[in-house]
Order: structure tokens, then sequence, then C-alpha cells
């Protein structure tokens, strides 16, 4: 671990055992059959008992060090505390792509003090993409892959144009949304950006700090990008995170910071 003598650093040594203990789970389950427990919002959103024995899993063993904390989570769980630390987990995001076979997926822990996360974890398994993103505020990102632990760093692409981002707009299927979109999409086309739609919110903002993507425009919940922002904060990158009215999602805009206020600029204009 490339962490060191931190404030946090026995919060970052859990967090790491719980979301490698909802991993061994994820593998458990990915050589067996995945059942859907039931859908959410689309026939593309759902949930299994992976995910359900994920979050279990995670909340078991920080309980065990951190007893008076609470639990933000997305398969019902709100415990808040009265010492406002709370962890905020997605046990399985990207759980479509988990059930069909796609490496695309993983957990995300993170710790929010005072609504600000100090911690953060972001896990693909072996049967995903055998990588662990982490960070600490103040101390940097890393990627731990192949026994080895090495810093993160944002891609330094200055412009929207020639760009490769990762793009999902479309959720519930407004009709506003919609239209920023097909706007969106127009605009991005007419600057000769590339765009992929992976289904994993936590895990595209990561590969955002490793210089993967240069940029990220999603609409998730907070415990989707709790634990990514951080990452991507501490590798040097920089996003945007409001309220969307429509659904009680949240807009996320990050990227390399480079091109955050022409990302963030161009999604604004793409509004009907």
């Amino acid at each position: 671990m490339r962490v060191q003598n931190s404030k946090f650093q026995r919060e970052l040594e859990v967090a790491i055992e719980a979301a490698e203990a909802s991993g061994k789970i994820m593998d458990d389950y990915r050589e067996g059959r995945i059942d859907v427990k039931n859908t959410k919002s689309s026939e593309v959103d759902i949930v299994t008992q992976a995910d359900h024995d994920c979050q279990e899993k995670i909340v078991e063993i920080i309980k065990r060090e951190f007893p008076e904390d609470g639990f933000v989570g997305e398969e019902d769980l709100n415990s808040g505390s009265e010492n406002n630390r709370n962890w905020v987990i997605d046990p399985i995001d990207g759980t479509f792509n988990f059930k069909n076979g796609h490496e695309y997926f993983c957990t995300s822990i993170g710790l929010e003090v005072d609504g600000e996360t100090k911690v953060g974890v972001v896990y693909s398994p072996s049967s995903g993409l055998g990588q662990m993103f982490y960070a600490v505020e103040g101390e940097g990102a890393f990627l731990r892959e192949g026994g080895s632990d090495e810093r993160l760093e944002t891609s330094s692409h200055e412009t929207v144009e020639g760009s490769l981002l990762q793009l999902t707009l479309i959720k519930n299927h407004s009709n506003e949304r919609w239209r920023t979109h097909s706007n969106l999409l127009e605009a991005l086309k007419d600057r000769d950006s590339r765009y992929l739609k992976q289904g994993c919110l936590a895990l595209s903002v990561c590969k955002v700090t490793e210089g993967v993507f240069d940029g990220v425009i999603e609409y998730g919940w907070q415990w989707d990008f709790s634990a990514a922002k951080l990452i991507l904060s501490e590798a040097g990158g920089n996003y945007r995170c409001r309220p969307e009215s429509s659904d009680g999602l949240d807009e996320f805009v990050g990227s390399n910071d480079y091109m955050q206020n022409k990302l963030a600029e161009l999604l604004d204009d793409a509004r009907p």
C-alpha cells in the first residue's frame, strides 16, 4: 500500500479488506449461475443475490472496526450516524454487466465525514478487470494491479475535440433527457470526439484517473461516485456534481481537469 501514516490509514485498510471480500463473493458467483432477484428503474437496472451478499459482507467487516459509523448503500441501506461518519457503498456497480459476463463491474466504498469523502476504494476483482483504485484525501490516488501499486495521473488532453469520453445520459428516458442526449451527441460528433457507454459509473470515473478516458458525463446516485470522485481529485482530475431534479439522480461531469470547463459547458449548452 502506497499510503502510509495517514489520519485515515486504518479506514483505508478496512475498506480494502471489505472490497476484497466483496470481490471474492463476486468471483464465486461468476463461476456459477447468477439469478436476478428483481429490477428497479428499468429491465437493465437489476438486482441479484450477489448484490445483497456483497453489501452484507462489506457492512459486517466495517462494523467490526467502526461500530459507531453509519452506512448508505444501494440495496436499501440507510443508517446515518451521530458522528457524521458514513460509509457509502455500492456492492456491485455494473450489475447488468456482472450478470451477463462482461468484465466491466466493481465494488465501490467511500467514507464520508461531514459530507466530504475522505477514503475511496473501487475494486474490480479477478473475474472483472483485476484492478483496485484507492485514495485518501491529500495522499494521492493509486492503482493496485498485478501485485504492485502505482500512482495514478489523468491524461493531459486539453480539448473536447479528439477526446475519448464515457457517456451515459439516458436513465428514465424523459423527454428532456432524450433531447439533451441527442444534442450532446451531435455536438460531440462535430468535435470528432469518441464515446463509450459501459454502464458502471464508479469504474468509468476511475478510468479517467488511469488516463484511459479523458472525461465522463453520467447520471447516478451518491453511492455510484462517492469513492470515485475522491480518487479522481487525488489523481489530478476535476468534477462537477449537482442534483438532477427530474428523477432524483445527480448529474456528474468529471475529467482530467484540462478540459473540465469545456466539457461542462458542452453539456449545459446541450440542454433544450
